[in-house]
């Protein structure tokens, strides 16, 4: 009896080892290669430029996610998250200008 238990916990023991290697570390794998594959230019993300009133935006206006690089302002977008690219020190009436590679979406704008 005591021998029998023993034998269903180490199997069940290695299901769970098993399993989580499978559900861990596989699958995402997997996913993340199919993604690869069959959407290169979504999986891999986007390098998007942003101009403020027609000029790169100074130190003061620059949003925590976007950094000055080759003298133009620009952004890694990698994820669907919110992104802070432009941070002013006060409120006002600016054009904000963004400019990214063919094919990448846009969808939810906040001010404020």
């Amino acid at each position: 009896m005591l021998k029998e238990t023993w034998t269903q916990l180490r199997l069940s023991f290695m299901f769970v080892i098993v399993f989580t290697v499978i559900t861990g570390l596989v699958y995402p794998g997997v996913v993340t290669l199919l993604g690869q594959v069959l959407f290169p230019r979504q999986a891999n993300g986007s390098l998007i430029v942003v101009n403020l009133d027609g000029n790169t935006p100074s130190g003061s206006y620059l949003g925590k996610d976007l950094s000055l690089l080759g003298g133009s302002a620009s952004a890694y977008i990698g994820m669907a998250r919110l992104y802070n690219i432009i941070n002013g020190p006060s409120y006002g009436e600016h054009q904000v200008v963004i400019t990214a590679s063919p094919g990448f979406r846009l969808y939810t704008f906040t001010f404020g």
